[in-house]
This record gives C-alpha cells, structure tokens and sequence, in this order.
C-alpha cells in the first residue's frame, strides 16, 4: 500500500465523500441510509468547511484516492458540563483491514483538543464487532442500547458508546 495521508477537507473533497457515503451506504448493514442525505451540518462542512470551525471532517489518502473519512461534528444541544462531538469513520470495502480505521480515529482524538469538546459519543451496530474492538481501543465504553428497526438493514441493535476528552490524552500516542 501507498503512503497513508490524513488530512481536513476542501471543498473539492466533497464529491468524493459523497461518493465513498453512497459506496458504504450500497453495502448495507454500516449506515442507516441507502445513499448521502444532505443536512445542513453536511452541507456546511462538506462545502464550506472554513465555515464550520467546530465541525471535523477528516480525510484518508492512498495516493489520489480517497479511502475513508472521519468526522465529529457537534452534538445538537450540548450539554451544561461541556461539548460533545459526535463521532463517525468509514473506510472504503477494498482498503478495511489496513489500519486505516485506526489511523484515521488517532488523528481525529489527536485534534479534537483544538475544538475544545469534552466528550465524544457515537453509535454503532452491535453486529459491527470491528469497529466495536476499535473505539474500545480507544478508551471508547458502552452506555447504552436501543433496537430500532431500519428500513434497509431490518431490526438491529444500536450502541452508544463515548469517552471523555483529557485534552493531554492524545499528544504523542500512537495506537497503529
């Protein structure tokens, strides 16, 4: 494999995230949706990221090539002790398996000292065990389950995971 690149996102990126969105959404049993839903988070961080500073939209390269995405945009009505950040990673079907999950949620641990959260949530199926054993990795534990039923994946059990943010936690720690 070529060199891993992470960085933020351009304006540029977003047909390509759009398009790595819709290629996970097709596989089912990831994401809750059959395809991109635009929302005005989305929007803004995707097409005018300078002006969402709270937002974090992450991107992973293999030369040209788009190979997952990390964000943490911030969880509507934060609460009294502090910010939350909602947290979600894809990686594209030909690159999992290459620490790029991994790489991708350390950068994103790394710089959420920059936007001043104190805390970090996120949901995930619970039949997604790879992405489970990475957040517990993570220092991420379980605080919750709720079923739902979704159109495209039928009945699932959903977790709630999250962590507090100790701004020091992440500086010069490598967990690839």
């Amino acid at each position: 494999m070529d060199r891993l690149y992470i960085r933020r996102n351009t304006a540029a990126d977003a047909p390509t995230i759009i398009a790595g969105i819709n290629a996970v959404c097709t596989e089912g049993g990831y994401f809750y949706t059959p395809h991109y839903i635009p929302t005005p988070a989305w929007e803004a961080a995707l097409h005018n990221p300078q002006t969402v500073s709270d937002h974090l939209l992450l991107v992973a390269e293999v030369g040209k090539t788009l190979v997952g995405v990390a964000r943490l945009f911030p969880l509507p009505g934060d609460s009294e002790n502090g910010r939350v950040g909602e947290l979600s990673i894809f990686v594209c079907p030909a690159f999992r398996g290459q620490k790029i999950g991994t790489a991708l949620l350390q950068e994103l641990l790394r710089q959420v000292a920059t936007l001043e959260y104190t805390r970090v949530v996120l949901t995930v199926l619970s039949a997604n065990q790879r992405a489970i054993r990475l957040y517990r990795k993570f220092g991420f534990v379980k605080e919750g389950r709720q079923q739902r039923d979704y159109a495209l994946i039928g009945e699932q059990e959903e977790w709630v995971m999250a962590r507090s943010v100790q701004h020091s936690d992440f500086t010069g720690v490598n967990y690839v």
